[in-house]
């Protein structure tokens, strides 16, 4: 296709379909020739394989009842204006497609760079992982039951069904802190500027959920049966990835503005 070597931008809209396995041979080989002697793109296929690989641990839990009444509300005003749609699920299917490479309806023509993709793929993660609470905390609150037993197999029981939620919480923790991660260094990939003083409001906003999420690893440590300091801290973790996807979206929105700015109005 290519015989000359690959730019960082001729390898941005490749680089999640390198990770899938998805390119020939022959395109394949000149990427990763690019990968190779580039550290930010390598940093990036990194990211990516660290990302997938969280997110392909992860088991598939059905979500909560309470949950399907607002999902079939949503999908309805969704189906109603599908193209100028901002609710949750058509953000999670765009992310659904952007995330494995595949422009939707209304993104065709306009695919994200693979630092946009990461994030999706981050998103999708974090998403997986808030479904797989719900089971963690009916689990916990079915070994209180046995804690009140006093056979020895009950003890045993209980003992068994409390560390094995307190490991899948740790396992949550960890896909989260992954997911912030990919989060952090899409930001830094975009190469945007913010304004000065949105800047320093998202830093002042990082530094308030860093802090509680410090406040809160030392209460687990602390307790580590505590059940509120554990949802405290998966609580801390979701407010930052929370925060890291808007600086994202908010970095894009000001990158669309300027390249659709007449050519001279968007230099100084």
């Amino acid at each position: 296709m290519m015989g000359h070597e690959l730019s960082c931008s001729a390898v941005d809209d490749l680089l999640v379909d390198l990770v899938d396995d998805a390119l020939d041979r022959a395109l394949a080989a000149q990427v990763e020739q690019h990968v190779a002697s580039c550290p930010r793109c390598r940093s990036l296929v990194g990211d990516l394989r660290e990302i997938r690989q969280a997110a392909s641990t992860l088991p598939p839990v059905p979500p909560p009842p309470h949950v399907w009444p607002r999902l079939r509300a949503a999908l309805e005003a969704e189906r109603a204006d599908p193209f100028h749609s901002t609710r949750p699920t058509a953000r999670l299917r765009r992310a659904v497609g952007l995330a494995h490479g595949r422009p939707t309806s209304e993104s065709k023509g306009r695919l994200l760079p693979a630092w946009g993709r990461m994030a999706a793929a981050a998103a999708l993660l974090v998403v997986a992982i808030s479904a797989g609470l719900w089971s963690l905390w009916v689990s916990r609150e079915q070994a209180e039951p046995l804690r009140a037993t006093r056979t020895e197999a009950g003890d045993r029981r209980a003992q068994d069904l409390v560390a094995t939620v307190e490991s899948e919480i740790a396992l949550a923790a960890e896909h989260y802190e992954k997911a912030i991660a990919g989060l952090e260094e899409a930001a830094r990939a975009s190469g945007t500027e913010l304004d000065p003083d949105v800047m320093a409001t998202l830093k002042t906003n990082l530094a308030l959920v860093d802090q509680a999420i410090d406040d809160s690893r030392r209460a687990v440590r602390d307790q580590p049966d505590n059940l509120v300091a554990q949802a405290s801290l998966l609580d801390a973790f979701r407010r930052k990835v929370t925060l890291l996807q808007d600086t994202v979206a908010l970095m894009r929105e000001v990158r669309l503005d300027r390249s659709a700015m007449p050519a001279g109005l968007n230099e100084g």
